[in-house]
């Protein structure tokens, strides 16, 4: 089966959202726990790219298909932060 993307790209790509991630609660005025939260996902996201065996990669220690899996587990806690960290402004409705 041939891949969307190539592994060179999916690195890019890690990168790329690494750094959003990271700026993103400053961009929206996301509350401090929920932008430390997003925030360290963004580490983990760096952290994970750079340590995958693919191009991209500089320590390349994690195959591509764990890196994969993992992938899966960030964005399923990235879906559950909303619901993890209230919302200052619904408290008091």
């Amino acid at each position: 089966m041939r891949k969307p993307i190539s592994t060179a790209t999916h690195g890019l790509i890690d990168y790329m959202t690494a750094g959003a991630l990271f700026a993103l609660p400053s961009l929206l005025g996301f509350s401090r726990p929920l932008s430390q939260a997003v925030r360290m996902i963004a580490l983990k996201k760096l952290a994970v790219a750079a340590a995958t065996q693919h191009e991209m990669g500089i320590v390349k220690l994690i195959p591509m298909k764990h890196h994969l899996a993992m992938d899966v587990m960030t964005g399923a806690a990235l879906c559950a932060l909303p619901f993890m960290f209230d919302d200052e402004e619904d408290q008091d409705a």
